[in-house]
């Protein structure tokens, strides 16, 4: 082999390996704007203890419904309300632990992007009532 093609063999590798990194880090993004779709479509459904109130939300705090049996019509209004305003602390924190889980899954639970996300959603919805803040991985 003479020197000449030895370089052109060492560039066409490095080449390759820019080539493989670009595509990795393209398959990379795709399955995060992925991720990223999943997480904003994510809910949940959280009803009170006795089932008087049940209420569904986003990931991201949004409450998309709020539902109340006959029996919480039957409660006291101070009683409804703040079953109402724990029921939706409730879902809104399991959904925000859904949004962790599944970055979790894809990330892996050591991706600084899923500390930074867990640290956001324990600050942002914190268990209702208690002010808990524990959200881990189940």
């Amino acid at each position: 082999m003479s020197p000449e093609n030895d370089a052109q063999e060492a560039a066409a590798a490095a080449l390759a390996k820019v080539d493989a990194q670009v595509a990795e880090a393209e398959a990379r993004r795709a399955g995060i704007d992925q991720l990223a779709g999943e997480i904003a479509t994510l809910t949940a459904t959280a009803r009170s203890p006795q089932g008087e109130v049940s209420v569904e939300a986003q990931s991201g705090g949004r409450v998309l419904r709020v539902a109340v049996t006959e029996r919480g019509a039957q409660l006291s209004a101070a009683r409804l309300s703040q079953l109402l305003t724990d029921t939706v602390a409730d879902a809104q924190r399991k959904a925000a632990l859904a949004a962790v889980d599944r970055s979790a899954q894809v990330l892996g639970t050591e991706s600084p992007f899923v500390g930074q996300l867990r640290a956001e959603a324990s600050e942002a919805f914190p268990g209702a009532s208690t002010g808990s803040d524990d959200i881990g991985y189940r």
